[in-house]
Parts: structure tokens; sequence; C-alpha cells
């Protein structure tokens, strides 16, 4: 009776921690056209290309609607502002190119660790890959696992 409690329990324990990472599996087309609705997430997504050679130094940020007013009485106008935020890449992390085939115009940060990095075949223009990734719209994505294509 005592394993069969064991064992079910650490059944239990395991689901929990499967649905703990919370997991999203978006197509590539659902990410490019909303990141921010991923924020924090950790997200599998396949059919991407790595480049090692080359890397994204910034990229533009839609920030927040503002209002600018200049007294009390005048008229105030809403302001549609963007930004651009440089890629600050953590220590002992590379910052690299991902390029998603159905939308080549989307840029973000993506840092990969030093280690996964020095795996990568940098022989080729860019490799197509399987990638795990979280983090933040503005602030960048940490890859946390690849597979090659």
């Amino acid at each position: 009776m005592k394993k069969i409690t064991v064992f079910t329990l650490s059944v239990f324990a395991f689901m929990g921690s499967i649905f703990a990472q919370n997991l999203q599996n978006p197509t590539a087309v659902e990410f490019t056209s909303n990141p921010a609705k991923y924020n924090g997430l950790t997200i599998s997504i396949s059919g991407v290309k790595l480049n090692p050679k080359s890397s994204v130094s910034s990229v533009n940020v839609a920030q927040a609607n503002g209002t600018i007013s200049v007294g009390a009485g005048t008229p105030s106008s809403t302001v549609k502002n963007t930004g651009t935020v440089r890629c600050a890449t953590p220590r002992g992390f590379y910052a690299i190119d991902v390029d998603f085939p159905n939308n080549p115009s989307f840029e973000k940060c993506f840092f990969i660790s030093g280690a996964q990095f020095n795996s990568l075949p940098k022989s080729q223009d860019g490799v197509n890959a399987s990638i795990m990734f979280k983090g933040d719209d503005k602030v960048g994505y940490t890859i946390t696992l690849f597979k090659l294509l």
C-alpha cells in the first residue's frame, strides 16, 4: 500500500512540474504577429534559422501611448511613441540572429549561452533549428534549448 501511495504522489508531482513550466507551442506566425502575448512563458518553435555569424544589436519597440499636456487650459495631444532598445547581452551569453521564415522583418533580441553557441556549426550562414526559449519582447529572449533540423 505504501508503494502505491508513493507512486501515485510521484506521478502527481511529475504532472504538476510539467504544467508549472507552462510550455507554449505556438506556430511561428502566431508568435511573430503578437510576441507580447507570450511574455514570461516558455515557448517552443520549430523551423527557424539560427545565424551564429550575425546578431541583432538593437530593435525597435512600440511604447505606450502618452498624453502631453503643456499647462492648465491648453489642449493636450496624444503621442504614439516608438523607441530603439539596445540588446544588452548577459554575461556568459552571446547575441544571436534568429530568422523566422514566415516574417523576415521580425527582429528581437535573442541570447544563447556560450556553451550552446560554441556547439553551433559556424561554417554555414544559417542552420535550421527547433528552439525553446523564454523572455520578454522588450528585453529579449534566452534560448534554453535548440535542436538542429
